[in-house]
C-alpha cells in the first residue's frame, strides 16, 4: 500500500458518500473523517513511538479504509495535530469529538426520517380548510390551491368565475407515523356540509363544492365507506364529489395562511358566512 493509493481510496469513499447523503449529513461526514477512523489513532501513536514499521502502518491504514469506507488520510493527520496541540489528552478529546458528532448525526437522522405523504380535499373556502387541518397532530403544512380541473396554472379569478373545472383545494402534507389518510378523512367530513349541492355555506358555485380526492384504491374505498356511513346515519344523500387526484396547483401567496396573516378579516368572514353555526347544526359541537 502507499500514500497515493490511500488518497485514491479516500477520494472514492468521499465521492460515494457525497452522492448518497444530503447536505447536512455530508457536512457532518466531512467533520467526522478523523473521528470515525478511531483505529488509526492507535496506529498513529504506535508509529510515533516507533512501535511498528511505517510500511505496516500504511498497509493497516489502507485496510481500515476499505473496512469503514472512509478516507485513511484525515485520521493520522488529525491525530498528529491533536497530539501536538493537546498532548496525552488528545486521545480523550478525539473520542469526545467522535461521540459528539455521532450523536449529532443520530439526531439529524431521526429529525429527517419522517415518512411524508400528501392528501387533497376541497371544502369550500380554502382559508377555513387550511385552519382546520393545520391544527391536526402530524400535519406538517397545509397549502391552499386548486385541483380537479383541466386548466394549467389557474388563477383564483379563473377558478371562481371561469370554467376551469377546478375546486378550491388544500394540499395536506403530513407525517404518516403520526397520522394517516383515514384520520384526515374524518377531519374533512366534520368540516364540510356534505349535503350542499350548491357550494359550501355562504360560498356558492362549482369551485366551492366539497370534494375528496383519492390517490389509490384503498383511499377510494375509505372515502366511499365513510360516505355511505354518513348517508346511513343521516338518511340523506351525500353530494360530496369523489375524484381521482391528478394535479395540484398552489394558490396565490395572498391566500396562504390567510387565517393567520389576516386574522381579523378572516374571523369576520367566517362568522358572516355562518360556517361554524352550520357545522354545529350538522355534526354537533
Amino acid at each position: 500500500a502507499s500514500i497515493p493509493n490511500l488518497f485514491v481510496e479516500t477520494t472514492v469513499s468521499f465521492n460515494y458518500f457525497s452522492t448518497t447523503m444530503d447536505k447536512t449529513k455530508l457536512f457532518l461526514f466531512i467533520i467526522l473523517l478523523s473521528g470515525t477512523t478511531l483505529p488509526l489513532f492507535s496506529l498513529n501513536l504506535a508509529l510515533v513511538n516507533d512501535q511498528i514499521p511505517k510500511e505496516k502502518f500504511v498497509a493497516a491504514g489502507g485496510g481500515l479504509n476499505i473496512i469503514f469506507g472512509i478516507g485513511a488520510i484525515a485520521g493520522p493527520i488529525m491525530c498528529s495535530a491533536l497530539m501536538n496541540l493537546l498532548g496525552p489528552n488528545g486521545l480523550f478529546v478525539h473520542f469526545l469529538i467522535f461521540f459528539i458528532f455521532l450523536f449529532a448525526i443520530f439526531i439529524s437522522t431521526n429529525s429527517t426520517s419522517k415518512e411524508i405523504d400528501k392528501a387533497y380535499f376541497g371544502g369550500g373556502c380554502f382559508w377555513c380548510m387550511e385552519e382546520s387541518f393545520e391544527k391536526v397532530d402530524g400535519v406538517i403544512e397545509v397549502i391552499s390551491g386548486y385541483s380537479g380541473g383541466t386548466t394549467t396554472n389557474p388563477t383564483y379569478k379563473e377558478v371562481t368565475y371561469g370554467d376551469t373545472g377546478h375546486f378550491e383545494t388544500v394540499e395536506i402534507i403530513y407525517d404518516k407515523s403520526l397520522t394517516n389518510f383515514e384520520e384526515l378523512l374524518k377531519i374533512f367530513w366534520i368540516n364540510v356540509d356534505p349535503f350542499d349541492s350548491q357550494g359550501q355555506f355562504c360560498d356558492k358555485g362549482y369551485s366551492y363544492r366539497s370534494v375528496a380526492f383519492y390517490k389509490n384504491d384503498l383511499q377510494k374505498k375509505q372515502i366511499m365507506e365513510s360516505l355511505k356511513k354518513i348517508e346511513k346515519d343521516f338518511d340523506k344523500k351525500v353530494v360530496t364529489y369523489v375524484r381521482k387526484y391528478d394535479k395540484f396547483y398552489k394558490g396565490e401567496d395572498s391566500h396562504q395562511n390567510y387565517y393567520q396573516e389576516n386574522f381579523v378579516n378572516y374571523l369576520l368572514y367566517k362568522k358572516g358566512c355562518g360556517r361554524e353555526k352550520k357545522l354545529d347544526s350538522i355534526w354537533g359541537k
